[in-house]
Parts: structure tokens; C-alpha cells; sequence
């Protein structure tokens, strides 16, 4: 793990948090993390059953197998020594100790009513998780008081991610992270003020903050009037020029 996601492996395995939740900026490396962390939990912990989830079901192929992330994570001396079997079809790796981990999706949320997770639970780009997943799902963590790790880049407030991260602020079981895309050392520092200078000459510097930035943004050039003509909008100094040189047409209160 990088420097950036070493307070989250520590969270994990050295705090033992139950319900560890990480906002983070694109590329920060949430889907490695989160491949670390299904790997070396089933490694150590005989007979545990761990799961992956992705937004929805198809996105499994793109995101973590067919490019051989989450199968081929292990250097293959290890995949050797721990790696009984991979399913390619059910998109499952068995390891030699009785441990597994299943991909799917939180569309697919009325089958994970009967799943029986006894190692880890990560959800990954959880803010476009099915709304009904989450209270589906999180009941089968409770033989064992399995961990959770929940990741991706912040909502728009009334998403899963920003439910799970308001919730693990507030728990001793919890533990709540936030990373812009900088933290990752491989990330280039060009291609990031590249984009920033992208999204501001589109006037869209919200987006940015949310995507690289890591912040919640719920205002931005996008919400607030978007049908409003461009060409009625005023900059702030003008604004205030105007009251000053009208200040007899404006009633003035003292709301204290």
C-alpha cells in the first residue's frame, strides 16, 4: 500500500474498525485497497467468506477481472501457495485454506439477502449503490461482526457513501477517510493541474473538487439556476456597486 492508504490498512487490521468508510479522489487507488484487503483476510483467516460489489453486476468484468486485478492480485508464488481455484464464470477465488471471495453487484441485492459473510465486505464507488442494497446486505455481517470497507469518490449527499461516512464519523467502531486524488505518489502531478485548468475553463470547477478533490460539492455552475441566460449574471463587484449608489432605494435591517 502507498502512503495514502496505509491509515486505512491500519484502521482494518491494527484498530480492528468494524465500519471503515474512505472518500476519495479518482485514482487514488481504492479498487487496489480494497483487493489488498478481500486477499489478506482470506489468507489469514481460515474458512472466511469475503465479498466484492460493484454498483451493478456487469460492472465486474470491466472494473476488477477481465483486467486481472482482483484474480491476479497475488504475485504468482503466493497465488501458488494460497490459491486453490479461480472461477472465471462466477467470478470467485477459492484459496486453499477454505476461504473465498465472491464478486457481484447491489443490483443484485435481493440475492445478497442470503449471502454469509464472515471475513470482509467491500463496496466499491459505493455512492451509485441500488438504494435497498445496504439494509439487504449488511445483516449477514453479523456472525462474525465481519468488517466493512466502503470507498469511492464522495456523493451528492444523500447516497449510500455519504450515509455509511456521516455514520462512521459518529461510531467507535467506525473510522472515516478522506484523500484527494494527490495522495496516491504514482498519480502525475501534470495530468492533475491539466484537469483542474480543464474543468475550470468549462466552468466547471465543482466537478473537480468532487472527482480530484475529494469534497462534497452540492452547489456548483450546474445546480443553481441552470437555465438561467448567462448573460443576466453579474460579478459580485459590480453588485455591491450598485447598492452603494443607491443606498436611498434599499431598506437596511439589523438582524441581530
Amino acid at each position: 500500500p502507498h502512503i495514502g492508504q496505509v491509515p486505512v490498512g491500519r484502521a482494518l487490521f491494527v484498530e480492528d474498525k468494524k465500519d471503515v468508510v474512505v472518500e476519495c479522489g479518482r485514482k487514488w487507488g481504492k479498487t487496489d485497497i480494497v483487493c489488498y484487503a478481500t486477499h489478506r483476510i482470506s489468507m489469514v483467516s481460515p474458512n472466511s467468506f469475503s465479498y466484492y460489489f460493484t454498483p451493478q453486476q456487469n460492472q465486474i468484468k470491466e472494473i476488477i477481472w477481465d483486467n486481472n486485478r482482483m484474480p491476479g492480485f497475488l504475485p504468482i508464488n503466493l497465488q501458488r501457495k494460497y490459491v486453490d481455484s479461480i472461477n472465471n464464470t462466477d467470478k470467485k477465488i477459492f484459496f486453499k485454506n477454505g476461504s473465498y471471495i465472491a464478486c457481484d453487484g447491489s443490483d443484485n441485492y435481493d440475492k445478497a439477502r442470503g449471502y454469509s459473510c464472515t471475513g470482509i465486505a467491500v463496496y466499491d464507488e459505493t455512492k451509485d449503490f441500488h438504494n435497498q442494497f445496504y439494509d439487504a446486505f449488511d445483516a449477514n455481517r453479523a456472525i462474525n461482526d465481519a468488517p466493512c470497507l466502503a470507498v469511492g469518490t464522495p456523493g451528492d449527499g444523500t447516497d449510500l457513501l455519504t450515509r455509511m461516512a456521516d455514520t462512521a464519523m459518529l461510531m467507535p467502531s467506525g473510522a472515516y477517510f478522506n484523500f484527494p486524488s494527490s495522495v496516491n505518489p504514482h498519480i502525475s502531478k501534470e495530468f492533475l493541474e491539466k484537469k483542474r485548468l480543464e474543468y475550470i475553463a468549462r466552468d466547471e470547477y465543482d466537478l473537480y473538487e468532487r472527482e480530484y478533490l475529494a469534497k462534497r460539492v452540492k452547489l456548483g455552475s450546474k445546480h443553481i439556476f441552470p437555465m438561467l441566460n448567462k448573460s443576466l449574471i453579474r460579478k459580485y463587484e459590480d453588485m455591491i456597486n450598485v447598492i452603494r449608489n443607491n443606498r436611498k432605494d434599499w431598506v437596511y435591517r439589523d438582524w441581530e
